[in-house]
């Protein structure tokens, strides 16, 4: 198939930057870490001619090389950004002719391989780079220098949102996770062979007893591997109700309740069987939405597991519900905490994404609000981020920091059945990731209601790293960068 590319270096444009918000507990000594949070905004390069991508992914690899991926919209394929230095860009267009779809994926192996899914009308393309993610790709199934060095199809069924997760300690085991968009179920796939095939597939959504809930709709997650066991997996997904699905059988909803309850799929066996166990739930709530419209999951280091969600809507009384929340299960996703709220303030919260850093540590980032309805045309938009410490106990500590403005208007988290009048232009979700120094990178969607839209990477340059204490390891006057 023909791909067009394109390819070019452009200087950072720093956009936002400061000491933000110190954190509790924090001193003043020469260690970075021991500085308050600070933050660097970047916008990532759109060359003349292209488009910026909504829904951003973003890794790096053990060198911190940085990587951004998004889709550039219905069939006009995907952007691929890599930067070896923080300082040059590299990027290129991927477009597969007649089947590209949209959705995109980025994520690296253990062994700094770097992966790119691009989601097809049926089913998806998953290239791999040994080569640093260099550019652009080879043709198709052959093995190019400088480039992505092979392109294959993941299972030729009608796939939605399709999630990456690389084995953190085998770089031959590769897990996929896509959303059936025709049966409505959620599935996982797993490659031996480093992404090259993909011959184990199973159903997570799998459950009797959530299947009045399940059917027909279901709201895919990420899949993620625990650090702490190579052998257990999660896929995190959600669900409405059957009262909810029953209702919106209309010609605007299509039978698509707005999401009330988060799943945690898991595998204790490699991906070979799956249980599915309710983690957050509002399923009693009649106004209230819990999801929207992706959940989240992480692990931190430890091995404890964490799903969050974006709580909206209104209260019995009709005061609006809105915040960013998350559940933890110290037992492998068998048994999970109370809901706790991260966030401060009021407004309407989208988009939560997280990290696990140490045991007991998450970095989560989302858009909030200055407005209680997230579908108000004159709402002010910004970034956020919170770093929770011992968010396994009942009393979590948590530092917030809002960043930059990204956007003015309504934001649409009911996926295709959005109104086409913009409001849905960011897509449905945004990426957070941590580099060897515990630092936060978070790829953030940006642009006005119906207007253009450009991506920032918001990049943590000071604070409490989420991988060690302030002095673990040796203390640094300076924050370390990206090495050769």
């Amino acid at each position: 198939m023909q791909r067009s590319t394109t390819v070019f270096a452009l200087a950072v444009v720093a956009i936002a930057a400061g000491l933000l918000a110190m954190p509790a507990g924090a001193g003043q000594g020469s260690d970075v870490r021991s500085k308050p949070f600070a933050f660097t905004a970047t916008t990532l390069p759109v060359p003349a001619g292209f488009s910026a991508f909504s829904e951003p992914s973003v890794a790096l690899n053990s060198k911190d090389h940085v990587y951004f991926g998004g889709p550039l919209g219905l069939s006009n394929g995907n952007a691929f950004v890599r930067s070896p230095n923080w300082t040059s860009f590299e990027r290129f267009n991927i477009t597969d002719a007649v089947t590209q779809g949209e959705d995109c994926d980025v994520k690296v192996g253990p062994d700094d391989a770097v992966y790119e899914a691009d989601l097809q009308i049926y089913g998806s393309a998953i290239r791999k780079s040994i080569l640093d993610g260099q550019g652009p790709p080879a043709p198709p199934n052959t093995n190019g220098n400088g480039s992505f060095d092979y392109q294959l199809y993941e299972d030729t069924v009608e796939q939605d949102r399709q999630w990456l997760a690389p084995d953190p300690t085998d770089g031959s085991i590769v897990y996929f996770g896509y959303h059936d968009l025709t049966a409505e179920m959620e599935v996982v796939t797993k490659s031996l062979d480093g992404g090259k095939t993909f011959l184990l597939h199973n159903v997570t959504s799998n459950d009797p007893a959530l299947a009045p809930d399940t059917a027909p709709n279901t709201f895919s997650g990420p899949v993620r591997v625990d650090p702490a066991d190579h052998n257990t997996v999660v896929q995190a997904y959600g669900i409405s109700t059957i009262g909810d699905n029953t209702a919106a059988c209309n010609a605007d909803t299509l039978c698509f309740g707005e999401p009330k309850t988060v799943v945690a799929a898991i595998s204790t066996d490699g991906g070979l069987t799956w249980a599915d166990h309710v983690a957050m739930s509002v399923a009693g709530q009649a106004h209230e939405i819990l999801g929207n419209v992706f959940p989240w999951v992480t692990w931190d280091r430890a091995g404890n597991l964490y799903v969050f969600a974006a709580l909206g809507g209104r209260d019995a009384a009709g005061n609006p519900t809105n915040g960013t929340y998350y559940a933890v299960s110290s037992d492998k996703g068998q048994t999970w905490s109370p809901m706790r709220r991260i966030n401060a303030g009021g407004g309407a919260v989208v988009f939560p994404t997280a990290v696990g850093g140490a045991g007991g540590v998450i970095d989560v980032a989302w858009l909030q609000s200055n407005a209680a309805d997230q579908s108000n045309t004159s709402a002010i938009w910004a970034v956020h981020f919170a770093q929770v410490r011992n968010a396994t106990s009942s009393l979590p500590a948590v530092t917030e920091v809002t960043g930059p403005t990204v956007r003015t208007g309504a934001i649409c988290t009911l996926g295709i059945v959005c109104p086409d009048d913009g409001s849905r232009n960011l897509g449905d979700f945004m990426e957070i990731a941590l580099d060897s120094f515990g630092y936060a990178h978070v790829a953030v969607p940006a642009g006005d209601q119906g207007g253009a839209i450009r991506d920032i990477w918001w990049r943590q340059d000071a604070g409490p790293s989420a991988t060690t204490n302030p002095c673990d390891g040796g203390c640094t006057k300076t924050r370390p960068g990206p090495r050769p």
